[in-house]
């Protein structure tokens, strides 16, 4: 069983990101998904994530544990900064 990392500070993320329904969102540096899980159980069905990472095992880590929002879920192995490039190949533009 893998042990993931737990996000820290997920509610200052929250009020930072001042969230609205349907908004999409790109994470630059995914990881094992702890912070876009977060973000994805607390809005609404209609919102939608880019992530990106340049670890491509940490991308099918964040894949296993991200499984359940595939409808909303885009993943990319790649490097942030690419992101200009990668959010307009995958849908994700304007985020």
């Amino acid at each position: 069983m893998h042990v993931y990392h737990i996000p820290v500070m997920t509610e200052q993320l929250w009020k930072a990101l001042n969230m609205k329904p349907g908004d999409s969102l790109i994470d630059g540096t995914i990881g094992e998904g702890g912070h876009a899980l977060e973000l994805l159980i607390a809005n609404t069905a209609n919102t939608r994530l880019l992530g990106i990472d340049a670890n491509a095992n940490v991308i099918r880590k964040a894949q296993a544990r991200l499984s359940r929002f595939n409808d909303r879920l885009s993943l990319v192995h790649g490097n942030f900064s690419q992101i200009i490039d990668i959010a307009q190949s995958n849908g994700f533009s304007p985020a």
